[in-house]
């Protein structure tokens, strides 16, 4: 094949003002004996894009028809993107659904379908820009930029969900993170605003509200009318799309027919679309995000760029963008052992601002959460939850979740409090634990071989549930009052020893 290679019927596109590509020669020639302008490229659905000539038809208005199967799916994303980087008017010919698979334009010539009333049926295609907007350095001169106090943060959870984010929210199996999102979405397109009259979600303050939308993979219009029963009257702005009674789900995200690099699809392209239009839009969760994504999400670059889409989505419509997804490991019952077991764990959680984890605890934790609340014992039913990675201020404590008969997590906090020290009660203890140490000259560090966490079985009880982020920002909060300060030992070279300002080590 010749380099650049041609678009077919090139006369015809030259001379018209518009022009339908299709897959194929034959698919082309059936639509031009009917004195359309059509063209196709070298090789169809699987040529590489970047070796075609685009130029012709710059300009031009372009409808994009391809094949109804997924192959056709994926080269009409890729050609889209082609054809608006040389300028066109790109449109997408969308095919009746209840159309075979592979049907194309020469099956619709053959079989007398109204094709002139299909292409004008098409819809304009909004390409967002794959290149990066020119570096202008001047433009961001610190003291121009930032004047005043900075903006507040906006929530859609506080503390747990940032508003006009992407975040993740990953769990075992069976869990319940499906059914406690759907609860969230239902809550936001339920609330008024007015905060005396907020639910407690996630460990957090409810805050943001609208029209919010619960978009499953997984479970089916039954499953979700259940659920949704249960939670109580369905609001106005809720939208709920179970895919398994809606065609099935299709990729978002998939490999560029042509690269294979990471790429959206036209069912990304179409929902966006969407989305932007949609007045007061708030939330939006898909669940769970490996159905919905053809791409390899252990594979760092793929996992950063669905993350960059979704957070551009976030915010290009100022909703939160929470997706679902599964641990690759089961063996998590500390929000560390959470965070490492999310599967695609690198890509993925650094790709998005805040990761909420849902484990469960071992049974002897369990039990002990159980008898403190009164409870019975079953295996399962207690649940942990809480953030596991935030960019910035997030709230750390771990939520303590009971399955209730319908299956919903209930958020049992607040009565555990009541018979639990709250963390205010035990930082007077930790700090006493730590003055006690250094005075028997075995200091503790933050983190470390001689961290808090480390030596955990040294500690009080009460200490042995929390995990080590809470471990060290408790530390941060007595080292910022002038509780603790840290010292340097003999001999070395690091200031890292915990002490209380008037103990031994801290003397020297």
């Amino acid at each position: 094949m010749p380099e650049p290679r041609p678009l077919y019927n090139l006369p015809a596109i030259t001379a018209g003002d518009a022009v339908v590509l299709v897959e194929g020669e034959k698919c082309a020639d059936a639509l031009i004996q009917r004195g359309i302008v059509a063209t196709t490229a070298m090789g169809g659905a699987v040529t590489a894009l970047d070796k075609t000539d685009w130029m012709p038809p710059a300009g031009k208005t372009v409808a994009v028809w391809p094949d109804h199967d997924e192959a056709g799916a994926r080269y009409a994303v890729a050609a889209i993107q082609k054809l608006a980087s040389i300028g066109a008017s790109v449109r997408r010919v969308r095919v009746p659904q209840d159309k075979p698979a592979k049907w194309d334009a020469a099956d619709a010539v053959a079989e007398g379908f109204d094709v002139e009333a299909l292409l004008r049926a098409s819809q304009p295609v909004t390409v967002i820009a794959t290149a990066a907007p020119a570096l202008d350095i001047t433009r961001w001169r610190a003291a121009d930029r930032f004047i005043g106090q900075p903006q507040q943060r906006r929530w859609l959870v506080e503390g747990v969900f940032p508003q006009a984010q992407a975040a993740l929210i990953a769990a075992a199996g069976g869990v319940g993170k499906s059914f406690l999102l759907l609860a969230l979405t239902r809550e936001v397109a339920a609330s008024d605003g007015v905060w005396v009259n907020v639910p407690t979600l996630f460990g957090g303050a409810l805050a943001g509200h609208g029209a919010a939308i619960y978009i499953t993979a997984e479970d089916d219009a039954i499953e979700v009318h259940n659920r949704l029963n249960a939670l109580g009257p369905i609001p106005d702005r809720l939208y709920v799309l179970p895919l398994p009674d809606a065609g099935g789900a299709v990729p978002l995200f998939a490999p560029d027919p042509a690269t294979r690099g990471p790429a959206t699809t036209a069912a990304w392209l179409d929902l966006e679309r969407q989305l932007k239009a949609m007045p007061s839009l708030c939330l939006v969760v898909l669940d769970p995000l490996q159905p919905l994504c053809a791409l390899d999400l252990n594979v760092p670059e793929n996992a950063q760029f669905v993350c960059s889409r979704l957070a551009a989505l976030a915010a290009s419509t100022g909703a939160s963008v929470i997706v679902s997804h599964h641990f690759a490991k089961r063996e998590a019952s500390t929000p560390e052992q959470a965070r490492e077991a999310i599967r695609g764990t690198g890509g993925l959680v650094d790709g998005v601002r805040a990761v909420y984890a849902l484990w469960h605890p071992k049974d002897d934790q369990a039990r002990k959460l159980c008898e403190a609340l009164g409870e019975p014992f079953e295996r399962g039913r207690v649940v942990m939850g809480g953030v596991v990675k935030a960019n910035g201020r997030a709230n750390l404590c771990v939520t303590t979740f009971l399955r209730g008969a319908s299956g919903l997590l209930i958020d049992c906090s607040d009565r555990l409090r009541q018979v639990r020290p709250e963390p205010g009660d035990l930082l007077p203890a930790l700090k006493a634990t730590i003055a006690r140490a250094a005075r028997d000259g075995q200091p503790y560090t933050k983190t470390g071989c001689n961290g808090l966490c480390e030596r955990r079985h040294e500690l009080p009880e009460a200490f042995h549930a929390i995990g080590k982020h809470r471990l060290a920002a408790w530390v941060d909060a007595l080292l910022a009052q002038g509780e603790l300060i840290t010292a340097m030992a003999e001999g070395s070279k690091l200031v890292k020893w915990l002490d209380v300002p008037d103990g031994p080590v801290a003397r020297g």
